[in-house]
């Protein structure tokens, strides 16, 4: 069982990492539309944004786990999940729609 564990939680973790270079090298590049202080200020703020909860999702765990029984850590932390599942999956709905150069295939641009 902490083997499947482990292994889930690489490939969570495999998943971040690739969606974080998805939106940072190719989204805001395109969001930006060749607009270089618009690029540097998106580029900034995704930045702070990483940043800061990189900084406090351990403090806020950390509490949780202080305050709360196994139990309930493991709901919260469940239910959150599914949270921020369905709001990144609108939230990517409605960038698409504003978007859709980003739905384009960059390997059809190269050739």
């Amino acid at each position: 069982m902490p083997s499947a564990i482990i292994l889930v939680s690489d490939v969570a973790n495999l998943a971040s990492v690739g969606c974080k270079i998805v939106i940072e090298r190719d989204w805001i590049v395109v969001v930006a539309s060749g607009d270089d202080n618009k690029l540097a200020t998106m580029n900034a703020v995704f930045r702070t944004i990483d940043l800061t909860a990189l900084v406090l999702s351990p403090a806020f765990a950390g509490l949780i786990f202080d305050f709360a029984s196994d139990a309930a850590v493991a709901l919260t932390i469940g239910i959150w999940n599914i949270v921020s599942v369905v709001l990144e999956y609108y939230l990517l709905i409605l960038i698409y729609r504003e978007f859709p150069d980003l739905a384009k295939d960059k390997k059809q641009d190269v050739e």
